[in-house]
């Protein structure tokens, strides 16, 4: 396989992309939690998610951040976890995408 030598602005690229995994380390390696690392990653970083929740704060979290004037990224996240609750539970969240998403309503 053929390694081809980076141009200037792709290695200034690897070398700010190094720099951000080193400072994240420093941070892990003083012993404060992943939460706290991520903080230290640029705009734009693709970070994995876990939570959980019941269907009615699900609902109060669809209701906040599925209208048009909630940040773009937390709309699209916010759509696939209404296709997921779909699946979840359909007649209620099928009822939900009908009557409640996107409108500014909050849940009970």
């Amino acid at each position: 396989m053929k390694v081809e030598t980076p141009t200037r602005g792709g290695q200034l690229w690897s070398d700010a992309c190094s720099e951000v995994g080193n400072r994240g380390g420093r941070v892990l390696g003083a012993g404060r939690p992943a939460e706290d690392a991520r903080l230290s990653l640029p705009l734009g970083t693709r970070i994995n998610l876990v939570m959980s929740v019941n269907a009615r704060s699900l609902m109060h979290i669809l209701d906040m951040r599925l209208p048009p004037n909630a940040q773009w990224e937390i709309r699209e996240l916010c759509g696939a976890l209404l296709d997921l609750a779909e699946m979840w539970m359909p007649a209620t969240f099928r009822w939900y995408r009908e009557n409640r998403a996107g409108k500014h309503l909050l849940a009970p």
